[in-house]
């Protein structure tokens, strides 16, 4: 018996890696958490930047796996899911002002 799908929920590699040992040898698709950014083209700044290596690290490690896998990036547009990235936020963030980060030049 095959598994067709896997939807992980953890955010922490070890507890990934072990999803993926436990599972490769029934595992027909890997849905990994990863509802955000397309983590391998952006270049966040500090603090966002440690959360983004170790999402780099989670997928390298799905990759090294050999299993079939699907990424699916909403770049939060999906309703607001957080605020500053870090701490879920149930309240908009203000419409009349933002923050860009670096010089603002798109690389």
């Amino acid at each position: 018996a095959s598994i067709f799908s896997l939807v992980s929920w953890s955010g922490a590699l070890s507890k990934v890696d072990n999803e993926v040992i436990i599972f490769a040898n029934y595992l027909q698709r890997f849905l990994p958490s990863e509802f955000g950014h397309e983590i391998d083209k952006a270049n966040p700044i500090e603090p966002a930047l440690t959360l983004y290596n170790q999402k780099r690290k989670i997928r390298r490690a799905i990759e090294a796996a050999g299993i079939p896998y699907t990424y699916v990036c909403c770049n939060s547009i999906a309703g607001w899911p957080y605020f500053d990235q870090i701490h879920p936020s149930e309240i908009p963030p203000p419409t009349d002002c933002f923050e860009i980060y670096g010089d603002g030049n798109v690389k």
